[in-house]
């Protein structure tokens, strides 16, 4: 299984006219047309524009595309240039979401720029690598994932001032030196109508219409 991430530039269209595919332009700038299963034709048509980002889980198993199990003893298929991966799932990414992995990508480019100081003492290197190891130990003992629905019913429904109340809430906790979480934009959680939902993780617990006034709770709640 493979995960694509770019732009959707154009639809790939039968003789019919019906839409059996897209044409995704991914971040490295290469073209990369994606078979569609039926499945996923009606969520494509719904929630995808043109130039809108996505991401892709794709396979070059048809049998698996459609969610069947491929059967044992078969030969599978060997793959050829000709042949186009099928989508398993595919997931709009928000604005918001677009934004943090370029400030993400700008951030490391920073990072790989700087200039090491060739006269800093042995001291003070250690010292660093202890906060550092400290540091990581920490992040690691508490890593918490925010996962906001970011699908039009949700965000129709608060999930957009949610999603600002949630970075709101992560800067504070930056700021006191507490511990801070991962916002991530994902699709559909289920109960569309109770929206705006979002999923807590790695407990793996959803909640339904969540307001800003519940934020602080809820991390308490799951922060351990």
């Amino acid at each position: 299984m493979d995960v694509l991430q770019g732009r959707y530039c154009q639809k790939v269209s039968g003789k019919n006219g019906k839409l059996k595919g897209l044409k995704i332009k991914t971040e490295a700038g290469t073209l990369q047309v994606v078979r569609l299963p039926k499945p996923l034709r009606a969520i494509a048509q719904q929630e995808l524009a043109l130039g809108d980002s996505l991401r892709v889980w794709t396979t070059y198993d048809k049998a698996l595309s459609k969610g069947q199990k491929s059967r044992k003893g078969k030969e599978r298929r060997k793959r050829a240039d000709t042949d186009l991966p099928w989508a398993l799932q595919l997931v709009p990414l928000s604005p918001q979401q677009t934004l943090l992995l370029a400030e993400e990508g700008q951030e490391t480019d920073e990072v790989s720029t700087q200039k090491v100081n060739p006269k800093k003492d042995q001291k003070s290197k250690t010292k660093a690598k202890s906060s550092k190891k400290v540091k990581r130990a920490k992040s690691k003992a508490k890593s918490m994932t925010v996962q906001l629905c970011q699908k039009k019913n949700c965000c129709k429904r608060g999930g957009t001032q949610l999603w600002k109340s949630f970075e709101a809430a992560n800067q504070q906790r930056s700021d006191a030196s507490t511990a801070t979480f991962k916002l991530e934009a994902v699709g559909c959680l289920g109960g569309c109508k109770r929206g705006p939902n979002l999923r807590f993780l790695p407990d793996n617990v959803k909640h339904y219409k969540v307001q800003p006034g519940d934020i602080d709770g809820l991390l308490q709640r799951h922060q351990g």
